[in-house]
């Protein structure tokens, strides 16, 4: 199902006016699980309010590319995925273990699959490949001019303050792999905005917004205002709350390549990172 509104109102009310031949339960499903984007971006909300002009569109059932990695979206040029913690992005000829890049490779054997971007083996969350060397190139374009938006969730350890703000730093990786901010304005610039969601004693759940991609950015950077996110042992945690480090990709926007849609995928926060804050 693919729809252009015609009028204003609430989502659910216009998708029971469009799927006439579907149950009521039938569409809350659809939107509990995570099946109906509108203008590219998956709402969950019956009581949405949606402007007249939008394009609705019902997504395919989950897929798997096997019993790890869901699969978001794929078409001839880019697929979306959710990587889980422990598993590389993309494997160095030093490392070892089976990455997201080689099961893509396996998966797809017909076809190139090329890497845009990367996420640290201990972060999980949204993560884009490329289909085509077109596809890899305008991608790529976007991330270097910072057009595309990427949004993290992490729990860090202290009471943040202030509540939001900007961190800059110059970055640059030591001989023990360590990325550290450089006293004397060398190695790389790096800009991250941060915003506190909520916090409990010892801990504060953040937002974070890298507007430069840097290697272990947000991790260096918290670190090094003083807030370490937990269980990141490498980068000063001193705590281990989840038994990984908290730090979670759960939204990147950018422009499609081919259609110039603008395209939005989510990975749902661990309830885990929720479950530790008590309730407003």
């Amino acid at each position: 199902m693919h729809f252009t509104t015609e009028k204003e109102g609430e989502l659910f009310t216009l998708l029971c006016e469009k799927a006439k031949d579907c149950s009521k339960n039938t569409l809350r499903s659809w939107l509990e699980w995570g099946r109906i984007s509108v203008q590219g971006k998956i709402i969950r909300s019956h009581h949405f309010r949606v402007q007249g002009g939008v394009e609705i569109e019902l997504l395919s059932k989950k897929q798997m590319l096997d019993e790890e990695i869901e699969i978001l979206y794929e078409d001839r040029d880019l697929i979306a995925l959710i990587k889980p913690i422990h598993v590389l992005s993309v494997a160095e000829d030093d490392q070892q273990g089976s990455s997201v890049h080689e099961r893509l490779k396996r998966r797809k054997w017909s076809r190139r699959v090329y890497p845009v971007h990367r996420l640290d083996r201990e972060t999980s969350g949204v993560m884009l490949f490329a289909l085509s060397l077109d596809a890899r190139e305008s991608i790529k374009a976007q991330f270097e001019k910072r057009l595309v938006q990427k949004e993290y969730c992490a729990v860090v350890e202290g009471k943040l303050e202030p509540q939001s703000g900007v961190w800059e730093h110059y970055l640059e990786e030591g001989v023990d792999l360590l990325v550290r901010p450089s006293m004397k304005q060398r190695g790389k610039y790096a800009r991250t905005k941060f915003t506190m969601i909520t916090q409990k004693t010892g801990f504060s759940l953040l937002e974070l917004r890298p507007i430069t991609g840097r290697k272990h950015q947000l991790r260096a950077q918290c670190h090094a205002a003083g807030y370490p996110i937990a269980g990141d042992v490498r980068y000063g945690a001193r705590t281990d709350p989840f038994q990984r480090v908290a730090l979670h990709a759960f939204r990147i926007a950018f422009t499609h390549p081919k259609t110039r849609k603008f395209m939005m995928f989510e990975a749902p926060v661990p309830k885990a990172f929720y479950n530790m804050f008590p309730m407003r």
